[in-house]
């Protein structure tokens, strides 16, 4: 009875050992946890297998934002000065700072010093959206946005170099050369023009034209120190406009006070408007009817082209920006005083021309 007891546990023969014993489990006290293992196996065999795909699809990504990415992490010192104008990495850093403090907008397909990046080349080398597209990794559409959003707000952070100083500050910062001739000179000042695409309008095709270019173009007015900065940049007119004109209506004549000295091309016809205001307005001697001019028209003709030399050197480092030598595209003529404002800024950040 004790063997038969025993034998419904295990079943022992007559030559069997100790190794030869079997253990009869019942299977429906396993079964049910098998298959719940085997579930876990095949969810956790699942899960493996997506990792796997979504860890190949980064690499694949990687891989290619290594080869077409253009960031603003990959700027040097070199690099800045050729894709944005600016001086350094310092001054880089210092306008992305200027741009987050003064806007809640951030965009969500590039960091906020790609976004700044983006702009200052598309400006500073005229690069097709499409070519920014391809290298920052984005569409089309996120660039056409992002130069909407962020010339405006660079417009406002650059227009904050651009500074009108007080006369005793003019006084101080006046070269020797100046000052010998002009010594309360406060401004020098030109007018420029930059082409643009022929506008479909017939009003704005009329508005734009210039004579003086026989193209379609924008004219501004740029005032500068005597030691070389931009002082003053005026907004964006048609090239129709004449230099007196776009001056009675630039501003500039509000800014100045009793007794300043305004340095001027011949073309500038706007003594009578200065002259409202306290101030002088120096221009070369007009030549037509004189077979000779006296000698001392001759000696301030001379010495005022010595001067007014800085204003065409400060105009030509604005343009050294490539948007402004190109024709300007009809999709940024709305931006284009904000588009001078930056590149006016820049230029003040750079090297003092005196």
């Amino acid at each position: 009875q004790e063997h038969e007891a025993l034998g419904s546990d295990r079943l022992i023969t007559e030559n069997s050992t100790q190794t030869d014993v079997v253990v009869a489990v019942p299977c429906f006290i396993c079964s049910s946890k098998f298959e719940a293992l085997q579930k876990e196996v095949h969810r956790l065999q699942d899960k493996e297998a997506k990792l796997l795909a979504d860890n190949q699809t980064l690499r694949e990504g990687l891989q290619d934002r290594q080869v077409t990415s253009f960031s603003a992490e990959q700027l040097t010192e070199s690099s800045v000065q050729f894709y944005t104008g600016l001086p350094s990495m310092v001054m880089f850093s210092l306008i992305v700072q200027l741009v987050r403090e003064g806007t809640k907008y951030l965009p969500r397909a590039v960091s906020l010093g790609d976004a700044v990046f983006m702009v200052l080349a598309k400006l500073r080398l005229a690069l097709l959206n499409r070519d920014l597209a391809f290298r920052f990794n984005v569409s089309e559409g996120t660039v056409a946005n992002i130069m909407v959003k962020f010339i405006p707000l660079l417009a406002e952070t650059f227009s904050k170099f651009i500074i009108w100083p007080t006369q005793p500050d003019i006084a101080r910062t006046m070269p020797t050369l100046v000052h010998r001739y002009y010594p309360r000179c406060r401004v020098i000042i030109d007018c420029s023009e930059c082409r643009i695409q022929r506008p479909l309008a017939f009003t704005a095709r009329s508005q734009t034209y210039s004579h003086y270019k026989s193209c379609n173009t924008i004219k501004f007015l740029v005032g500068v120190t005597p030691c070389g900065a931009v002082s003053f940049i005026s907004k964006a007119w048609g090239g129709r406009v004449s230099d007196k004109r776009l001056t009675q209506r630039s501003g500039l004549l509000d800014k100045l006070e009793n007794g300043d000295t305004v340095l001027a091309d011949r073309g500038f016809l706007i003594r009578e408007d200065i002259g409202r205001v306290g101030a002088r307005l120096v221009v070369p001697a007009y030549t037509k009817g004189k077979r000779q001019l006296p000698a001392e028209e001759v000696e301030t003709a001379r010495k005022m082209s010595k001067i007014r030399v800085h204003v065409e050197r400060a105009i030509g480092r604005i343009k050294v920006f490539r948007i402004l030598q190109d024709r300007l595209p009809i999709t940024l003529l709305r931006h284009a005083t904000n588009i001078l404002l930056i590149c006016s800024g820049i230029t003040n950040l750079k090297q003092k021309l005196m």
